[in-house]
């Protein structure tokens, strides 16, 4: 089999890796293996040991195939060895891998591992669409980062209060995902471009926008210019400036 074959292979069975990952999140097994401590191996019976259920003997079974796939993709370490008891079995370790850090809660109680089960709940005041309080400057940072939330029509609607808003010279921060104009095969875009799948696959209004598609929007809405000032892991500052 080719390598362009077993891409499109992989294509195909592409959506397992997140749906294993969310299971083996929703479990606890990172977070077994990151209380074991720093570098620690686990076998799939030790993890096993500790899930909250213990109603399946075929537990460790089950996991070991799962946590083969996630070490596959980076997500966990796999040490390989003999076990010798009755005849030869080979025995897997597990442990994390660098990127399994951002789906386990930090010390304020965030991870990565809430987008996996992000939902169409959306917790916008009801006044954005009518009015917002006049300020120098408007900082938008939600949870489920607004403006992708919205259409066209009602992101236009949003932006416009804003403006209307601001003080002369303000300016707004939208903290939001920008994706690239064209497609790209960076594990940024790649994440970025199946972001915004995952908000189509919730309902047609939500969707990531391109810089040139922000500042379009922005402008109908009055501002004179915009600004990608930063970005970090695939988050982006964009700044509406009101004025010159």
């Amino acid at each position: 089999m080719d390598s362009h074959s077993q891409h499109a292979m992989q294509l195909v069975s592409a959506s397992l890796v997140p749906m294993v990952l969310k299971a083996a999140i929703e479990l606890g097994v990172l977070d077994i293996i990151h209380r074991a401590g720093p570098g620690a191996l686990l076998s799939p019976s030790q993890i096993a040991s500790q899930l909250p259920s213990q109603n399946n003997p075929g537990a460790s079974l089950v996991l070991d195939r799962m946590l083969r796939l996630l070490s596959a993709h980076s997500v966990l370490t796999c040490s390989v060895s003999a076990h010798q008891v009755d005849h030869v079995e080979v025995l897997r370790l597990y442990g994390l891998a660098p990127v399994a850090k951002y789906f386990i809660r930090d010390q304020d109680g965030a991870s990565l591992a809430t987008l996996l089960n992000y939902c169409n709940d959306k917790h916008i005041a009801g006044d954005m669409f009518v009015r917002i309080p006049k300020g120098d400057a408007i900082f938008m940072k939600d949870k489920q980062w607004v403006l992708h939330l919205f259409d066209d029509k009602h992101c236009l609607m949003i932006l416009k209060n804003c403006y209307e808003a601001l003080l002369d010279h303000g300016k707004m921060m939208v903290v939001n995902l920008v994706i690239p104009e064209a497609p790209e095969t960076s594990l940024s875009a790649k994440s970025l471009f199946q972001f915004d799948m995952f908000l189509m696959n919730t309902t047609t209004s939500e969707r990531e926008r391109t810089e040139k598609e922000f500042e379009s929007l922005a402008k109908q809405a009055g501002f004179y210019t915009i600004r990608v000032a930063c970005s970090a892991f695939n988050f982006s500052v964009v700044e509406l400036f009101k004025s010159m």
